[in-house]
């Protein structure tokens, strides 16, 4: 299992637009993205005036990065805050990866579960795959490997790779479901398919031991490249040992055995540093 366990990592966040926005907003996003900032501050302000939610989550966004005003990341806060008393989802997801992060006060794991599972329960599919991170890891809610599962399948039917994946895993290891190879092979090639180096990697193991699909290396050799090119450490050793055997179908090759050994060897260092 210790090869194919998904790291726990949260992508960094940059609300979207979602509420009923005027035309305060809609000017404010062509500002922000022509990065005239002090021009989109002015016009998320007056939107922000008008309790629009998203200008309130943008304007909090500028605040946070010193964009277009003077950088004041208690604003920014203050302003998602009350973007999320009024329900809106982005808002919401923001405020349970702000209690992740830091330290305490701002680090609360219970009342970010509490913001997550409000903007997961409207659909946002970043919030459920962390809500299903934290189910399975038993933090800030109780240890429920079911219940990781259900937020799981709710991401991973919105083609979240790392949902996918961790439900592929969820089959493979028996984690709230029974053991399914088949299933597991499913999930893994939508997320493999998706671009999720763990996924590959899972997909050129069970390739190679043949579970729940006839053993080919050839194959087996394929998705291990493509984690390998990700930059997957274990994916990059499955590659080195593979030529090194010289596996069905996989003629022996020393040097490029040698060279991928290398490569993840450098990568373990890298993640170590």
């Amino acid at each position: 299992m210790k090869h194919m366990i998904l790291a726990i990592a949260f992508l960094a966040f940059l609300p979207a637009g979602g509420a009923v926005a005027g035309s305060e907003f809609d000017n404010g996003m062509r500002a922000y993205r022509a990065k005239n900032y002090s021009e989109a501050a002015k016009w998320f302000r007056e939107g922000a005036d008008k309790a629009d939610a998203a200008s309130r989550v943008w304007l909090g966004v500028l605040y946070s990065h010193g964009r277009g005003l003077a950088k004041d990341t208690a604003k920014g806060l203050a302003l998602t805050r009350q973007a999320a008393d009024q329900n809106y989802t982005p808002a919401l997801y923001s405020m349970g990866r702000h209690h992740l992060q830091g330290q305490p006060p701002q680090r609360d794991i219970q009342k970010a579960s509490g913001f997550l599972t409000q903007a997961a329960t409207q659909g946002h599919r970043e919030a459920q795959h962390v809500l299903g991170l934290l189910y399975r890891a038993g933090a800030g809610v109780e240890k429920s490997y079911e219940n990781a599962v259900m937020w799981f399948e709710k991401a991973a039917l919105q083609r979240h790779p790392e949902a996918q994946n961790a439900m592929g895993d969820a089959y493979y290891f028996r984690l709230g479901v029974d053991r399914d190879y088949e299933k597991a092979l499913g999930w893994y090639l939508k997320a493999g398919t998706n671009g999720n180096s763990s996924a590959q990697n899972s997909l050129g193991v069970i390739f190679a031991k043949g579970l729940g699909v006839t053993a080919n290396h050839r194959v087996s050799l394929v998705w291990f490249e493509k984690a390998a090119r990700l930059g997957h450490a274990t994916a990059q050793g499955n590659v080195a040992e593979l030529y090194a055997r010289g596996k069905r179908g996989i003629p022996r090759d020393f040097e490029k055995a040698f060279l991928w050994n290398a490569v993840a060897v450098l990568t373990d260092k890298k993640k170590a540093a």
